[in-house]
């Protein structure tokens, strides 16, 4: 996968841990205090419209 620094940071030991337990239920908790049991079903990369280059 390739992140942005900033995503590197944020994602990269989560999206790490997916990649090597598909099948795995994580729960998210929020500072709100909402709490959610997610597994992924599809995983996938998108340049969001941006160019190679753009740092956003």
């Amino acid at each position: 996968m390739f992140f942005s620094d900033n995503e590197r940071q944020i994602m990269e030991n989560l999206f790490l841990s997916i990649n090597n337990n598909p099948s795995q239920i994580y729960s998210l908790a929020y500072s709100n205090g909402d709490v959610i049991e997610v597994q992924v079903d599809t995983c996938y990369e998108t340049d969001n419209g941006l160019e190679e280059d753009d740092h956003n």
